[in-house]
């Protein structure tokens, strides 16, 4: 009976209690997937190899792709930065975490994006200042055939999203898209820009030439993944290359 109780006993798994984490926490939490010096770095931690912490991931991951599956989130987000940051935070908040509400994630928690976002298109547009930007303009048609440009700014700091605006009413004639393109222009501010980029399509031909009539500054551009499009068009309806 004794052997029996002390085999009983070794073979009881203890779970320990969570560390309660207080205030200073915050402080001493490493930034997600970071060392002290800034690298990205990937430790092992302890324990990371036990029973347990496997069998908590697989539960944590089947109900996490259950949400997924539910509410039609594609499979790719997985492979996002921002991602690997989210399961990193809440690891580091611990069990018993409160999910975000409808509300918080629809208004006060989207104000913030937003004020980050702004802040750093600041830095943008300060580097638009220095050294020049250029416009970059990306058509496309949606499926109920309505024509959508995409307008985004390039500088030394790198490239940044815009705007997107339905353009249905102005990519019929080279002067309505004239009028889109000097309207962008104005926003950007006339003096930082240094080119505007659009692909050769007739219209947009026209509306580069008023564009550098109306801004001696700066000079329209043929987009140049666009004509080696075109270049390789003519190649293939060559009788000898089908």
């Amino acid at each position: 009976m004794g052997s029996g109780n002390a085999s009983s006993t070794s073979a009881t798994v203890c779970y320990k209690r969570p560390k309660q984490k207080g205030p200073l926490d915050v402080f001493y939490s490493q930034s997600p997937n970071q060392s002290e010096n800034g690298v990205r770095s990937r430790q092992t931690k302890l324990g990371e190899n036990d029973e347990a912490k496997k069998v908590f991931r697989d539960r944590a991951c089947k109900s996490f792709t259950r949400w997924m599956y539910d509410a039609g989130i594609p499979f790719n987000v997985v492979k996002h930065h921002s991602f690997l940051v989210f399961i990193e935070v809440v690891g580091q908040h611990g069990a018993g975490m409160k999910a975000p509400s409808y509300h918080e994630v629809r208004v006060p928690l989207l104000k913030k994006k937003v004020e980050n976002t702004r802040k750093s298109m600041k830095a943008h547009e300060e580097e638009w200042v220095t050294h020049g930007c250029s416009i970059f303009s990306d058509g496309w048609k949606d499926k109920r055939e309505m024509t959508l440009i995409n307008f985004l700014i390039n500088s030394p700091k790198g490239s940044m999203f815009m705007e997107s605006i339905d353009a249905s009413a102005y990519a019929k004639t080279g002067e309505k898209l004239f009028e889109l393109f000097s309207k962008v222009v104005e926003k950007v501010g006339p003096s930082n820009v240094v080119q505007v980029v659009t692909d050769s399509a007739s219209n947009n031909v026209l509306a580069g030439k008023l564009l550098e009539a109306k801004y001696p500054n700066l000079f329209w551009t043929p987009c140049a993944a666009h004509c080696i499009d075109l270049i390789l068009e003519d190649i293939f309806k060559m009788s000898n290359m089908k």
